[in-house]
């Protein structure tokens, strides 16, 4: 980890943190190691103590319960934050299509309370302080003309929009015609068998460690049957499969068991599955794990949904895996078909058993186990588990 943030700081690029759940003497050691932000802010008092750390704090318009808890405490500042700026952290492109991104955050934010001149300062000027871009953030000579015009300032309704000084639609802009040849190959993978999903043991029974819970994971423990030398899956459970597909590492598929997820009947495959990115695979039957897996790897990266052996849905995301060359509307609209076929394989529970807990139960870096391209890590106890199978006591 050292080395990773040495590499880094020598690159001189800012560094973007984790830093949930961390405050007093451990957020201090946190921002002198060099990293210099945090958008996992939790409360309105964890984001006055980020700030008065020096903190720079990305405030997020994915977690929305947490917004007018922040909005009431940056009310109590006697100046307005420098370093607070905004992001989106997570929107699909259904949610983008509809609501918006960054302006669905302003308007968002407008609406709990925050005045509309403090909520466009943190997403343009201190946006562009945060990134070291002095070209941008103003509306002044030797700046960049990107500017938007607004109809209405608390609504944050468009009227015009200019790049680089030029009047622009809806087109994309600065838009390649074809993506670097490694982005478009980034799944170095083989079609893989049902039979790779396995989990080996011996005996007639074995337990098994689970990742418990969608959001905030929990180790949990279970019996299991031991059927033609490998693990049979138990009630309540679905298999957990993270292969690494960058080719810098063994690609066999490293299982493990995911409980409290509800029933499924099928399988889902993701390339997008923070952050590491490696192909992940959610589901029961051993086929439709196969079928789901395979067809991302086919699309060289994207998303699949399968039943019964076959794919009913599928989203290809060929740019590293993450993002697609079709328009925004094209995508949306697979990304509603596949989220409708996830509704076939498994009722979802909300708020953390939603279809979006998927991309992110491989983030590691949060406390609890997470499944990785390693085995089941446990960052804060230090423990890594090649095999979800426990030792005999």
């Amino acid at each position: 980890m050292r080395a990773i943030l040495q590499a880094a700081l020598d690159s001189g690029k800012p560094l973007n943190g984790h830093a949930r759940s961390i405050g007093g003497a451990d957020l201090q050691a946190y921002l002198a190691s060099g990293i210099s932000s945090d958008h996992e802010i939790t409360s309105g008092a964890d984001l006055l103590e980020k700030l008065r750390a020096g903190a720079w704090v990305e405030l997020r318009g994915s977690h929305d319960h947490l917004l007018p808890a922040a909005v009431e405490a940056l009310a109590t500042l006697p100046i307005w934050p420098q370093t607070l700026t905004l992001c989106s952290d997570d929107v699909f492109a259904d949610d983008l299509l509809e609501r918006g991104g960054l302006d669905d955050v302003i308007r968002r934010l407008i609406g709990y309370g925050l005045p509309p001149m403090q909520a466009l300062q943190a997403a343009t000027l201190n946006g562009a302080r945060r990134l070291g871009r002095a070209d941008l953030g103003l509306v002044a000579p030797g700046r960049r003309g990107d500017l938007v015009l607004l109809r209405d300032l608390e609504r944050v309704e468009v009227a015009d929009v200019l790049f680089d000084g030029v009047e622009v639609d809806a087109r994309p802009v600065r838009c390649p015609a074809r993506p670097p040849f490694a982005l478009s190959d980034s799944v170095h993978l083989a079609p893989v068998a049902p039979e790779a999903f396995r989990v080996p043991a011996t005996g007639p029974s074995v337990r098994i460690a689970t990742i418990d819970q969608p959001r905030f994971t929990a180790w949990g423990e279970v019996e299991a049957e031991v059927a033609g030398g490998h693990v049979v899956l138990p009630e309540d459970c679905i298999h957990f499969a993270v292969l690494h597909r960058h080719g810098q590492a063994d690609p066999a598929p490293r299982m493990g068991f995911l409980r409290g997820w509800g029933t499924w009947q099928g399988a889902f495959a993701t390339t997008v599955s923070h952050d590491s990115h490696n192909l992940t695979v959610f589901g029961g039957a051993e086929e439709d794990l196969a079928a789901a897996a395979n067809a991302v790897i086919a699309m060289r990266g994207g998303m699949a949904v399968a039943r019964d052996g076959a794919v009913s849905a599928r989203l290809p995301l060929p740019n590293g895996g993450l993002a697609s060359e079709a328009p925004l509307a094209e995508v949306a609209r697979s990304l509603i078909a596949l989220r409708t076929a996830m509704e076939e394989v498994v009722t979802w529970e909300p708020p953390y058993l939603v279809f979006k807990a998927l991309v992110g139960a491989t983030l590691a870096c949060n406390p609890g186990p997470h499944q990785t391209d390693l085995g089941i890590a446990e960052p804060l106890e230090r423990i890594l588990m090649p095999s979800p199978v426990l030792p005999v006591r």
